[in-house]
């Protein structure tokens, strides 16, 4: 961190460095984690598309008549009779892809693993043409098979691997049959999607050099299958998904690609891509500066606009991301124009967006007094008090997190304490006392606590009592300050308690009295925090 951080760490009862208030989305937001989107599942089978022309009417049965009718099939995937074999192929794919929890185990009690694979260890292109046509259906009836057994459990995914699966879908990427090629791409997102070991294979196996190559080859072409742009990116995210972190040289290969594909206008793209760039910015400084350096954060600042919240949620990931390094990683994303898109985030109906954008500005507020400024000057501070004062209890943290890491600077920049109190700092603290969280309890102490300290320095200068003691009584912190002395909580009885004897001891009958005869005069009513903010920080 830089020196603007050791100055942080000298503070007296600061609680918290630089590298502490900067928070990645482990340590902040457990719930954000854990959600489940549909855009984001780490793994996706290929579901049922067309119908079946064949004589047993497949597309008219139910899953369970497919899998009744497994034991009557299976032999037939060893016909020399290329008809018969399409046909039992269809039932083991289909069995497997008309549902969304499909009886994988049913498919492998057939035992028919290691012939779904053997189907495909014959390249296609030496297939006589005359018979190419209906043995490539064959293939990719085989491989559409064994995908959507690697879209189940790891245990599935490892079955499909330890088959010997993964030399024949990385020929199949080389095929001139898009479909085959396509097919091959969603078994390898799959696979990469299981977890870090086997996409950390598929890494050495220069997997993610051919779907480059692939890449490269479909955006060559005048019109290109939309449909197989999105697997491509789709499982490039994968590739780079999970922790640990993929080989930093893996990132440096894929980065730009990520960068680039910020650029396509397709809704589907664009989401996988943030998430590939919100993954590969979750923990390294290295990687970070990748991205920097490969112009990715102003369009990732511009998909913050995109009317998809499934474009939206993950630029702001990828963009939070970035704000938790360094000040000059922080710097980066300020000069791209994020706090400009961050006010109607801050307003989004969806409540996730809300918690990011917070998340995201107390990031920003964690770094030098000129980057607190520049939050300042972009007009969210009101909607960051609001939301601490009347918002749901998981914006109301990560809110109350933005405001108070801006109160750091204290003494050393009482322009910016002053602007947070005419800004209802005082009242939003004050209001997060009373909750049942104690971690964000210490987070607003903490912020009451910078304030006051600042308060204290105008005492000295003007030799009248500090207005800010005044605030936090009329806020009722006074109380809450009182009560939180039966805190369960030692952080939290500490603080409370060092609080009340640096800045209230003896003070309490008097302090209404001292506010009459106070020489320093602000405007701080009830709505101060809602101003027009009538002047810039430089």
């Amino acid at each position: 961190m830089s020196s603007h951080g050791d100055r942080k760490s000298g503070f007296k009862n600061i609680g918290r460095t630089a590298e502490h208030s900067r928070r990645n989305r482990e340590g902040a937001t457990v719930e954000i984690r854990k959600q489940k989107r549909e855009e984001s599942f780490s793994k996706r089978r290929a579901l049922f598309e067309s119908p079946s022309a064949d004589s047993l009417d497949l597309d008219k049965r139910t899953v369970e008549q497919l899998v009744e009718l497994l034991p009557q099939v299976k032999n037939d995937l060893y016909s020399p009779d290329s008809e018969k074999c399409l046909v039992a192929t269809k039932v083991f794919r289909q069995t497997l892809s008309r549902d969304k929890n499909p009886p994988i185990a049913a498919v492998l009690e057939q035992k028919v693993l290691p012939r779904m694979v053997e189907l495909l260890e014959t390249d296609s292109t030496t297939v006589p043409q005359e018979t190419r046509e209906i043995f490539e259906k064959i293939q990719l009836e085989a491989a559409w098979t064994l995908t959507n057994i690697a879209a189940g459990t790891s245990e599935n995914t490892a079955e499909v691997l330890d088959a010997g699966a993964l030399p024949l879908f990385a020929r199949l990427l080389q095929s001139p049959n898009e479909d085959l090629a396509d097919q091959a791409v969603w078994a390898f997102g799959n696979i990469a999607g299981d977890g870090p070991v086997t996409r950390d294979m598929l890494h050495s196996s220069k997997i993610s050099d051919q779907l480059i190559a692939l890449l490269q080859k479909v955006l060559a072409q005048k019109r290109y299958n939309i449909g197989h742009l999105r697997s491509i990116v789709w499982a490039l995210s994968n590739l780079v998904r999970g922790k640990p972190a993929p080989n930093v040289s893996e990132i440096h290969k894929l980065a730009p690609v990520f960068a680039f594909l910020l650029e396509n206008e397709d809704t589907e793209v664009l989401s996988d891509t943030c998430w590939g760039l919100s993954y590969i910015t979750d923990g390294l400084s290295e990687a970070i500066d990748c991205v920097i350096e490969n112009n990715g954060i102003p369009p990732l600042v511009r998909c913050l606009a995109s009317p998809a919240v499934a474009v939206q949620s993950p630029a702001l990931r990828a963009i939070g991301n970035i704000a938790t390094g360094s000040d000059q990683q922080t710097q980066a994303v300020i000069e791209a124009g994020v706090l400009y898109e961050l006010g109607p985030l801050l307003l989004h109906s969806k409540q996730s967006v809300v918690r990011e954008a917070c998340w995201m500005v107390s990031n920003i507020t964690a770094g030098t007094p000129a980057q607190i400024k520049a939050v300042f000057n972009s007009g969210v501070v009101p909607s960051i008090v609001e939301h601490i004062l009347t918002s749901e209890f998981k914006i109301r943290k990560e809110a109350c997190w933005a405001l108070s890491n801006a109160t750091s600077p204290r003494n050393e920049h009482p322009e910016i304490i002053e602007f947070l109190v005419e800004n209802g700092a005082i009242e939003a603290f004050c209001k997060v006392l009373d909750c049942k969280d104690q971690k964000i309890i210490v987070v607003a102490l903490s912020g009451l606590e910078n304030i006051l300290e600042s308060g204290e320095d105008i005492a000295a200068h003007t030799g009248s009592p500090s207005p800010y003691c005044v605030l936090v009584e009329e806020a009722g912190g006074l109380d809450m300050l009182t009560e939180l002395q039966e805190s369960q909580s030692i952080q939290v009885y500490n603080k409370a308690k060092g609080i009340l004897e640096t800045y209230f001891q003896g003070e309490e009958d008097s302090l209404h009295t001292n506010n009459q005869e106070s020489s320093i005069s602000f405007d701080f009513d009830s709505q101060a925090h809602k101003n027009d903010y009538p002047f810039e920080f430089d």
